[in-house]
């Protein structure tokens, strides 16, 4: 749980043995992170021109880091679902577990 929702999306999925939706959610979360350090990196040198007089284009590509946050959101809202979806299964397992006999081997003398 503390790996796909605090640490990177995708991750904790991976662990738990969900391929497909972890992958999908590592691929959403690093694409999204990216998308947003593209616009942090284009803030930064159109600030660096800014400071040093040099030519600025005013486009910082906005919408780029606003795709990416959405993105990333996709991202970690996929793996809470993945998160609650494993500890479902995980709870109905221990109640099943609770409900038939411990299988105990025969003792041998």
């Amino acid at each position: 749980m503390v790996l796909n929702l605090f640490l990177t999306p995708g991750l904790g999925s991976l662990v738990a043995r969900r391929f497909i939706a972890g992958t999908g959610q590592v691929l959403l979360a690093v694409g999204g992170c990216g998308m947003v350090m593209v616009w942090f990196i284009r803030l930064l040198t159109k600030e660096f021109a800014l400071i040093n007089d040099l030519p600025v284009s005013e486009d910082t590509h906005d919408g780029l880091m606003k795709v990416g946050f959405i993105i990333f959101g996709v991202s970690w809202l996929w793996a809470a679902i993945t998160t609650i979806s494993v500890s479902i299964e995980d709870r109905r397992k221990r109640e099943a577990e609770l409900k038939e006999p411990a299988k105990v081997p025969p003792r041998l003398n």
